[in-house]
């Protein structure tokens, strides 16, 4: 969630979810191995086995096991110490098979953590260069170029101040009527604001039915598009990788040139902060309006300098897009395999 100066854990460690959000839709316990030095709140359980393969075994058990039984509480859903002590999963007798077993699912997760410092490394770099070339203005030959008047500020010449409206298509997605179990559960994904946890979504909690997505072709947004939370938790930005319907939290941009794509999403990357004093509904229920949205100010660089802006950025994204597909794959691979493994319906 953030940083902080103490930690009070070292070393691999389970969490278990306590309270509140504490199963999946599957009714499966929410955890999360966590490694090095960290600090837990209080709404965790924190477990740490004989050993790191240990450690591991109990991740994917319990991965495995429906924890309904153990919650307790109507409103406030809990999951007190003691029942989760009480949870019982499969513990084969033999320290060889455990081994085995946490080794074989490990080395999904092992793959994904690989790809995810790829990933981290990739965002680093590119916030780093349109830091340098957007912010800064140490662009490419920036030196023989003079800095003028705009409603930004000095900006560089030959560079334009445009509204969000000037760059594509602007769409604010819409909900289809949830009581008609028929609108979901087909092939165009249905985007919501915890969907937009990265630079890209390959994948959505919920899909429309394909009837339900033609009866709404005008809020579907193509592959490529740029998708920005704007009411309560305002300021994520994700690129969508499928076809895809978004909810009214939501407003997206289709770029109207394929150039326009990193430019604005490495624009509103960052702008928090901005895009929350063009809110309006007050500080507990911060709403940008479709209105507010296309207004946003943007800065557009010289048409030669915002090609070699996306020649060198479409690598790099490409390469990050890639690292989350296949960690998709990986996980839907792994938890294919984890509950015949905990049954032995398969050997390892």
């Amino acid at each position: 969630m953030d940083y902080v100066s103490d930690y009070i854990f070292d070393g691999l460690h389970l969490l278990v979810a306590e309270d509140g959000s504490v199963s999946t839709t599957d009714n499966k316990p929410v955890l999360q191995l966590a490694n090095g030095k960290f600090w837990v709140n209080n709404h965790a359980h924190v477990i740490k086995g004989a050993n790191d393969l240990e450690t591991r075994y109990l991740y994917y058990a319990l991965s495995a096991t429906h924890i309904t039984p153990y919650i307790t509480g109507a409103v406030q859903l809990k999951l007190t110490q003691e029942n989760l002590n009480n949870i019982e999963i499969s513990y084969p007798e033999r320290e060889e098979q455990r081994i085995r077993i946490a080794e074989f699912l490990g080395a999904f997760d092992d793959k994904i953590e690989m790809n995810n410092k790829i990933i981290k490394n990739l965002e680093e770099l590119a916030r780093a260069i349109f830091k340098e070339w957007f912010v800064k203005f140490h662009f490419p030959g920036h030196e023989k170029v003079k800095m003028v008047d705009s409603e930004l500020d000095k900006i560089p010449e030959g560079w334009e101040v445009r509204k969000v409206a000037d760059l594509g298509r602007v769409v604010t997605g819409k909900t289809p009527p949830s009581m008609d179990p028929d609108n979901f559960g087909g092939e165009c994904q249905f985007v919501t604001i915890p969907d937009m946890s990265g630079a890209f979504v390959v994948k959505s909690e919920r899909s429309i039915s394909s009837d339900t997505a033609m009866k709404m072709k005008n809020l579907l947004l193509p592959a490529g598009s740029i998708s920005v939370s704007c009411i309560a938790t305002v300021g994520l930005v994700s690129i969508l990788t499928k076809d895809s319907i978004t909810n009214q939290q939501v407003n997206s941009l289709v770029p109207e040139l394929p150039q326009y794509r990193y430019l604005f999403y490495w624009n509103m990357k960052g702008r928090r902060k901005e895009l929350e004093s063009h809110g309006g509904g007050g500080t507990s229920a911060m709403i940008i309006n479709k209105t507010r949205f296309e207004n946003l100010p943007i800065l557009v660089p010289s048409e030669v300098l915002l090609n070699k802006f996306h020649e060198l950025m479409s690598p790099l994204m490409d390469k990050y897009k890639s690292c989350l597909l296949e960690n998709e794959k990986l996980a839907q691979a792994r938890d294919l395999f984890l509950p015949k493994v905990m049954k032995g319906e398969v050997e390892v």
